[in-house]
């Protein structure tokens, strides 16, 4: 009788997810304003945190490939692959070179850091409506691997030089395993009946701490605009 029942339940499960399933595939890109929070736990490294509390923000990239899962006509679970970036720069600051007497440089230089991440966000939406214009909420959870860092060097007669450091070179300074969250506010548009454009606005947040030290608390957050195109890849029969 219980196996009866169960079997009845399954089926009507079976039978109702597909009125509202419509699994998608969605593709999207976007900049951040990004900087990171510092601290430190020991006062032998206050100097190092004074200093560098002196650093600016930085306009960063980043584009993902993701699929969605319907759990309603409202609910969707999200997951799939982004590439990420975090970052800041370092004031402009004169060239001076040795034995060059104050107040005689020949120009400024000015350093920009960047931090690449490859996440696998899980995470949920939540649409108002299913009207053609579609308001949505939406929140993740990214386990990320640490990939790269890139080291910028610009000059003011424009010369850059820039060199690339992987993750096996910097492991003992960096974490390999980060985690961090989202969270964006945004609307859908449904240009035709299966592909839906978005745009939404939202913030990132590292929990884990960047480096692998006891002494400095440094973890990147990010605010910023995120745009894509979604494809439904089954149809709404309902």
């Amino acid at each position: 009788m219980k196996n009866s029942i169960l079997i009845q339940l399954l089926l009507l499960i079976g039978l109702a997810f597909p009125l509202v399933a419509q699994q998608s595939f969605n593709f999207s890109i976007g900049l951040n304003h990004s900087y990171r929070t510092l601290s430190a736990q020991d006062t032998s490294v206050q100097v190092i945190v004074d200093v560098r509390n002196q650093e600016l923000p930085k306009i960063v990239g980043h584009f993902g490939v993701h699929f969605n899962q319907p759990l309603s006509t409202k609910w969707f679970i999200k997951t799939g692959i982004n590439l990420r970036s975090f970052g800041y720069k370092n004031p402009r600051k004169p060239i001076i070179w040795p034995g060059q007497l104050p107040g005689t440089q020949t120009g400024v230089f000015q350093t920009k850091i960047e931090y690449y991440y490859l996440e696998i966000p899980v995470g949920v939406r939540y649409n108002l409506n299913q009207r053609k214009w579609s308001p949505f909420v939406e929140i993740s959870i990214n386990p990320s691997i640490f990939l790269a860092e890139k080291f910028l060097f610009v000059a003011s007669n424009d010369r850059q030089t820039s060199f690339i450091t992987n993750r096996d070179n910097v492991i003992t300074a960096y974490g390999v395993f980060q985690l961090t969250s989202s969270f964006s506010l945004g609307t859908q548009y449904q240009l035709t009946e299966r592909i839906q454009l978005f745009t939404q606005i939202g913030g990132t947040y590292m929990f884990s701490n960047i480096v692998e030290s006891t002494k400095i608390k440094e973890r990147f957050y990010g605010v910023g605009i995120e745009c894509g195109v979604r494809k439904i890849i089954t149809k709404s029969i309902d």
